[in-house]
């Protein structure tokens, strides 16, 4: 199986670190800003990866709360 990778870059905003995630992975993914990701890391052989989240009774993809907007802060 063929691998990629990517260089993501982390920023400050407020109290917080954030991390671009870069438009392929976005992409494969299926995520769009506003989308929640879990989050797993394997201790023991120090593995990371994240998937997007769906929650049980979410409303379909197309009832997204983004609205193209620029980011306005504040909690989602």
């Amino acid at each position: 199986m063929a691998q990629s990778y990517f260089i993501a870059k982390l920023y400050r905003q407020h109290k917080s670190i954030v991390m671009a995630v870069p438009q392929p992975v976005l992409i494969a993914l299926g995520l769009s800003r506003g989308n929640h990701v879990v989050l797993q890391w394997n201790q023991a052989d120090g593995k990371f990866k994240f998937d997007k989240f769906v929650p049980v009774g979410a409303k379909h993809e197309t009832d997204s709360r983004d609205t193209g907007g620029a980011d306005q802060g504040g909690q989602t």
